[in-house]
């Protein structure tokens, strides 16, 4: 059985026990899409979760989630990757020692511009 986007058969193929057997079209569960006519099952949506990626469109009966750019303290995985669809790997925290300069020690102010 085909069924439209958005939709699943009510059996897999491995399910069905006689050609006799009745196989109904029925909605994607919440979660799934199918994008597709075909006798294939609904897929899940993509996390945008789990690859530490903002949702930038949630998905329907019919499409998949579209994840955005990646979560603050994340950076993509690749650089020459471009999909938003990659994961995100956490930033290495890499500490900066930052340190004032006084001038020179001694309380000396600086060159004096005698002429």
């Amino acid at each position: 059985q085909r069924c439209a986007a958005g939709q699943e058969p009510s059996k897999a193929c491995e399910q069905i026990q006689s050609p006799a057997e009745a196989v109904q079209c029925q909605p994607c569960p919440p979660g799934r899409f199918s994008d597709a006519l075909d006798s294939e099952p609904c897929f899940p949506h993509t996390s945008c979760k789990l690859l530490s990626r903002k949702l930038a469109v949630s998905g329907t009966v019919s499409s998949d989630a579209v994840c955005g750019d990646c979560l603050p303290g994340f950076h993509p995985s690749s650089k020459q990757e471009i999909s938003t669809q990659s994961p995100c790997i956490k930033n290495l925290r890499v500490r900066t020692v930052r340190t004032v300069d006084n001038g020179p020690s001694g309380g000396a102010v600086g060159p004096s511009n005698s002429t």
